[in-house]
């Protein structure tokens, strides 16, 4: 499969690395002949394998645009007229003659089919197949995240977001093997794709956020699956809004061309300033922030009016995990606020602590009534749900959620203050220190006495061992020596 929004002409690809200009449906690009889909999943499966680890493993979708690159056809009638029924009918071949005679190095290009040009992370795909096999085993629909990455090993989720090849005698034809590898809209794939400044969406999402319109959300969770919200040159995603989708459980596809993708350095710089808003969990710019503020200046807009909120100025630890209205943010653990409580049997209800507490005090006792536990959001969906709870009820951020890094620096984990990090041996460096004293002076009294035994301690017995024995063998045979036969 080619990766070109339109044909280059025979005599531009004599060099398949250099950029040449394309024109095509009165529109300019700039191309490189040798860049096919291939290529792109070859730097995948590059990613993929240096990431493919515990703590960088995540979930690559790969949303694909079918479309095809074609001439219309020219039929002439012989005979008579279309409408004739003894007309015959023939093809014209209306290709222009810069679009003939092509080298064989550039024909041999993009000839693969849509499941070859996925053959680089064929190991790392989850398919159709897949999917069909969990279904005959198990009663969900989709598996979990950590199924899929950890228990099938799966990494890449490929599917169709629009097909439009054309159907024509020279077009591509969909193989049943390309359905089996790549999800295609139908059946148990069906994809929602809104428009960035759809008036409808975005008074949805606040009306939903503010518990004035419930139903929304029971569709959204109950018969929605791979949101997405794409945007154009006409309005063009910020971080505030992207956000604000994520938190809503939609994916964001940045498709507008105003944002320049015109040189490497341009695409890195709008990765980076998309980045602080990349997660529907944490707050823009505060994932993995290990900082040390006054807790009167992070909130300042809201400390005063918030009667729920105390704060131990004494206490910099800020190693715990609260939710306030742009996610979560970190927290000082004896900060005394309220917890957010989820319902055992419904991940989608939520209720809060009566009583402000630290976090120690919260999680460890609880508060949360019967049918609830302490807990954190684990789908964007859940999130919401929180949040809007939190909105309808007039409640002042920021609210306890179960996670810290109390235990191992740079390791959140939610179970309480003494939850362990699963990926580092919990151990201080004074416990450290404690546990090996004891053996330590051991250690140390034997070596001292050692040395002592070796320099001031000398014993004949070892040091003139040779010479006595001979000594006393000799004494020996001396006193009983005896000539003759013994009787």
């Amino acid at each position: 499969m080619a990766a070109l929004p339109g044909p280059i002409p025979a005599n531009e690809t004599a060099d398949l690395a250099q950029n040449v200009e394309v024109s095509w449906n009165n529109n300019t690009y700039t191309c490189l002949p040798g860049f096919t889909v291939t290529d792109v999943f070859h730097r995948v499966e590059s990613y993929l394998a240096s990431t493919n680890v515990l703590l960088d493993a995540d979930v690559v979708q790969f949303a694909l645009n079918l479309k095809s690159i074609y001439l219309e056809e020219k039929v002439v009638y012989l005979n008579g007229t279309q409408s004739s029924r003894n007309a015959t009918k023939t093809v014209v071949d209306t290709t222009p003659d810069a679009y003939k005679a092509y080298g064989q190095d550039y024909l041999s290009l993009g000839n693969s089919t849509l499941k070859d040009s996925l053959g680089a992370v064929e190991s790392y795909l989850f398919t159709p197949t897949d999917l069909q096999l969990i279904q005959l085993t198990e009663t969900v629909q989709y598996p979990t995240q950590y199924t899929y990455l950890f228990s099938l090993y799966k990494r890449v989720f490929p599917f169709v977001l629009s097909n439009a090849i054309h159907n024509s005698s020279t077009g591509y034809n969909v193989s049943s093997a390309d359905e089996n590898t790549i999800f295609f809209p139908g059946g148990d794939f069906e994809p929602w794709v809104a428009l960035h400044g759809h008036s409808s969406l975005a008074q949805n999402i606040s009306r939903t956020l503010n518990g004035s319109n419930s139903a929304i959300f029971e569709d959204w969770k109950l018969n929605t699956q791979f949101r997405m919200v794409v945007d154009n040159d006409d309005s063009s995603l910020t971080n505030k809004t992207a956000s604000m989708y994520l938190q809503s459980g939609f994916s964001v596809i940045l498709n507008s061309s105003n944002a320049g993708y015109d040189s490497e350095q341009n695409i890195l710089d709008m990765a980076n300033a998309y980045t602080p808003a990349a997660f529907w969990s944490w707050a823009p710019g505060l994932f993995h922030e290990d900082l040390l503020y006054n807790s009167t200046a992070s909130y300042a807009k809201h400390y005063e009016e918030n009667e729920d909120w105390y704060a131990e100025g004494s206490q910099t630890a800020y190693l715990c995990v609260s939710i306030t209205k742009n996610g979560w943010a970190l927290q000082n653990c004896y900060d005394k606020i309220r917890g957010a409580c989820q319902n055992t049997l419904d991940p989608f209800s939520w209720v809060l602590t009566e009583d402000i507490g630290s976090y120690l005090d919260w999680t460890t006792q609880s508060g949360c009534p019967e049918g609830y536990s302490v807990s954190i959001p684990l789908l964007s969906l859940e999130q919401f749900s929180l949040l809007s709870h939190l909105v309808s009820h007039n409640v002042l951020y920021p609210v306890w959620v179960d996670m810290n890094d109390i235990t191992v620096p740079g390791c959140y984990v939610s179970g309480g203050p003494y939850a362990l990090c699963p990926y580092q041996e919990a151990i201080t460096t004074r416990n450290f220190v404690k546990s090996l004293a004891p053996s330590s002076l051991v250690a140390l009294f034997l070596i001292i006495l050692i040395f002592c035994e070796r320099i001031f301690l000398k014993t004949p017995i070892h040091t003139n061992r040779k010479r006595h024995w001979k000594r006393k063998i000799a004494d020996y045979y001396k006193e009983n020596d005896y000539e003759g036969v013994p009787l």
